[in-house]
């Protein structure tokens, strides 16, 4: 299967699609995060086909409080993996501009991983692309995602069935 746009929202460094990148490639990252923006960029900041969007994805355009949590940073008031499974409550929190996905969706999207710790749905409800393969954290330990319901859904009617689980993502191929 080929994918010549491929999208990663959330990455702390080194995109978990990375082996379907190439230098034909069109690659959007999504990361709001500093410290994984960091490594994103030193992945990725000299490859003129890799888009680095320095976003949080959230049901509108505005500031969210984020909080700094390693690979399980999240927007406040989330119901994050690490909360669910860990009880830890970051008090390093910091101010991050927020988009709506839509905006960046011209429709072409191939493939997309999405693991922004609970604000999965945001970006899947605002998907203008139907990708070939979508993957979605959805099951941690205790965590579901707070949106299972609602992605399934989505999936269902969108022709979407999943293929395999790997840790807490679970992949998903359209059949249309």
């Amino acid at each position: 299967m080929e994918f010549n746009h491929i999208v990663e929202v959330g990455c702390d460094g080194k995109a978990s699609l990375h082996h379907f990148i190439t230098p034909e490639s069109r690659v959007q990252i999504f990361e709001c995060n500093p410290n994984h923006l960091f490594e994103c960029k030193r992945h990725y900041g000299n490859s003129p086909n890799v888009q680095i969007h320095p976003f949080a994805m959230w049901k509108e355009n505005t500031r969210v409080n984020f909080m700094l949590e390693g690979a399980t940073s999240h927007i406040e008031g989330l119901q994050a993996p690490c909360v669910v499974n860990d009880g830890i409550y970051s008090t390093n929190v910091i101010e991050v501009e927020a988009r709506t996905f839509d905006q960046f969706d011209d429709g072409t999207i191939d493939i997309m991983d999405i693991d922004i710790e609970g604000a999965e749905w945001y970006v899947i409800e605002r998907l203008k692309s139907r990708p070939k393969v979508i993957v979605v954290e959805m099951a941690w330990g205790n965590y579901i995602n707070p949106h299972f319901t609602e992605i399934q859904k989505w999936m269902k009617d969108n022709f979407y069935y999943k293929f395999q689980e790997e840790s807490a993502a679970h992949f998903y191929r359209r059949l249309a």
